[in-house]
Parts: structure tokens; sequence; C-alpha cells
């Protein structure tokens, strides 16, 4: 019973002293001076934007071809390294 009781009280500053050590070793341990790639989300977006606006906006596809329609769950999210390999596969 007194086990049961105290126990809370015995772990928390354990834990909170292990946390403590870990997080001061993880931030000695990394590189903080990597740089993000490619620039700020700001740039990106207006990179982006920019791509989009450079399109002739005359021609769009058709809405009968579902072409902005993922055709399943899986396709939905691809990542971009495995985009051409999807488009390259026979349907």
């Amino acid at each position: 019973m007194f086990a049961r009781r105290y126990v809370p009280y015995v772990m928390f500053p354990v834990a909170l002293i292990i946390g403590t050590i870990g997080y001061n070793i993880e931030r000695a341990v990394r590189d903080v001076k990597t740089p993000s790639p490619g620039g700020s989300l700001d740039e990106k977006r207006q990179d982006r934007i920019l791509n989009e606006m450079s399109e002739n906006p005359v021609q769009v596809d058709s809405l009968k071809s579902h072409k902005f329609m993922p055709g399943s769950v899986f396709t939905k999210n691809i990542s971009p390294s495995l985009q051409s390999l999807h488009d390259n596969k026979p349907q």
C-alpha cells in the first residue's frame, strides 16, 4: 500500500532528471548550424505561386477526365521521388 501511494512522488523527479540529462545531451550532440534547404517557406510559396501563374490559364483539363482526383488512397499523397515511377506505370 505504501509503495502504490508514493511511487508517483518518487518517479516524477527521477523522470524529470533523466529527461533533463537527455535533453542536454541531445542539444550538445546535434548540429544546430544546419541551414534549411532551399530558403524560407515564404520564398518557396512565392516561387510556387509564380510557377503556377506562368502556366497558361486558358488551357485546363476537362472535368470529365478526372485527372484532379487520385486513383486510390495510395496515390493521393505520393512523394516527388516516387511520382515519376507512378506516372510511367501502365494502367
